[in-house]
C-alpha cells in the first residue's frame, strides 16, 4: 500500500512580495508525458498540486507512474517564478504488516507570466526513496477569466510649498508627497542625495513625509522618492529669514483748528414811514332846488373859507414871482 505520511519543505525562494500578475485560482494543463496537471494559487502562493510522472527503478528495471499530490505553501516571487524542494514520507507496507516508510524527495520550479501561462523551468525531479526516480516537465494556463492587468506604476513627487524661510523649515518643516508608487511599497526619501527617512505607501500608492532641518543652507535642494526601480523627484528653495523691521514711531496728532466765528448779520434798515397825503378838498354841494326857488340861503360853511384862502395864496405867490422878475431885470 502506498500512503503519504507527511510533506516537509527543504528549501526554495522566500520572496518579500507576491507577483502582482498571478491571480488566485487553478492553472490546468498537462505534463510532458501526457499526464494531467493542476496547480492552485491562493494569496500569491502555490498551495496545491496534482499530477504524476514516470519513475524508473534501476534495481528491477520496472517503470510505473508516481503521483505528486502534495506541495508546501510556496510564495511566488516578484518576477513570477517559484521554486521549492520538499520531502514526503510514504508507507509502502501491505495492510496488517509493519509500516514500511520511505522518504520521497521532490523538486518543482515554474514561471508564471502576465498572460496567465505557467511553464516548468529547470530540472523537476522525483526520487521515490526506493531506488526509483524520474524527471518531468509541465505547462498550464489559468483556468478562468484573467483580471485586468494592474496599471504600470508612474510615481510623482511634490512639495506643499516651493519656497520657505530657514525658520519655517526648522520649526514647521516642509510637506513632501509621493503618488503612483506600487501599493504597500516602502518608499525612501533623500534630500540632496542623503537618505533622511522612509514610509510605506498606502493601497493607492500614495506616501507623505514632513521634513525639518535647522542646518540646511539657503538655496535650492533636490528631493527624491525611491521604491525599488521606481523613483520621482522635485525640489524646494530655502530663503533667509527677513530682517527685523525698524520700530515705527507713534504718529503725533495735530490739534484741531479753532473754527472762525460766524459773521454777524447787519440788521435790516428800518424803512422810512410813508408820507401821509393831504386830504382831497371836498367840492361844494350843488344848490338845492329850494335855493333856486328863493328860499332863505343856508349859512356859509367852512369849505367856502378854505377856497377863499387858497385863491388868496395863489395871488400872493404870483405877485411875489412878478416882483422877483422885475428885480432881476433892474439888476
Amino acid at each position: 500500500m502506498i500512503g503519504a505520511v507527511g510533506a516537509l519543505a527543504l528549501g526554495g525562494i522566500t520572496p518579500t512580495a507576491a507577483f502582482a500578475a498571478t491571480p488566485d485560482g487553478t492553472y490546468a494543463g498537462e505534463s510532458g508525458e501526457g499526464y494531467g496537471f493542476e496547480l492552485t494559487v491562493e494569496g500569491g502562493s502555490v498551495t496545491h498540486v496534482y499530477t504524476q510522472t514516470t519513475v524508473y527503478c534501476w534495481q528491477t528495471g520496472s517503470v510505473f507512474p508516481w503521483p505528486i499530490t502534495e506541495i508546501p505553501v510556496t510564495p511566488i516571487a516578484e518576477d513570477g517564478s517559484f521554486s521549492v524542494e520538499w520531502e514526503v514520507e510514504t508507507d509502502l507496507s501491505d495492510p496488517g504488516e509493519d509500516p514500511e516508510i520511505y522518504t520521497s524527495e521532490y523538486v518543482m520550479t515554474g514561471q508564471f507570466t502576465e498572460d496567465g501561462a505557467l511553464t516548468s523551468v529547470g530540472e523537476n525531479t522525483v526520487d521515490s526513496g526506493t531506488g526509483c526516480s524520474g524527471d518531468y516537465t509541465f505547462s498550464a494556463a489559468f483556468d478562468g477569466e484573467l483580471p485586468d492587468p494592474e496599471p504600470e506604476p508612474d510615481p510623482e513627487a511634490s512639495v506643499d510649498v516651493p519656497e520657505l524661510t530657514e525658520s519655517d523649515l526648522a520649526d514647521v518643516g516642509i510637506g513632501i508627497t509621493g503618488t503612483g508608487f506600487p501599493a504597500d511599497a516602502v518608499v525612501s526619501l533623500t534630500v540632496d542625495g542623503e537618505e533622511v527617512g522612509s514610509e510605506t505607501a498606502d493601497a493607492d500608492g500614495a506616501v507623505s513625509f514632513t521634513f525639518k532641518s535647522s542646518t540646511l543652507a539657503v538655496g535650492t535642494h533636490e528631493v527624491v522618492l525611491t521604491s525599488g526601480e521606481w523613483s520621482a523627484s522635485t525640489s524646494f528653495t530655502v530663503i533667509e529669514d527677513p530682517a527685523d523691521p525698524e520700530p515705527t514711531p507713534d504718529p503725533t496728532t495735530d490739534p484741531e483748528p479753532t473754527p472762525d466765528p460766524e459773521p454777524t448779520t447787519d440788521p435790516e434798515p428800518t424803512p422810512d414811514p410813508e408820507p401821509t397825503s393831504d386830504p382831497e378838498p371836498t367840492s361844494d354841494p350843488e344848490p338845492s332846488p329850494a335855493d333856486e326857488s328863493g328860499d332863505d340861503e343856508l349859512p356859509v360853511t367852512g369849505s367856502d373859507d378854505a377856497v377863499i384862502a387858497l385863491i388868496a395864496g395863489m395871488l400872493l405867490t404870483a405877485a411875489g414871482a412878478a416882483l422877483f422878475v422885475a428885480r432881476r431885470r433892474l439888476a
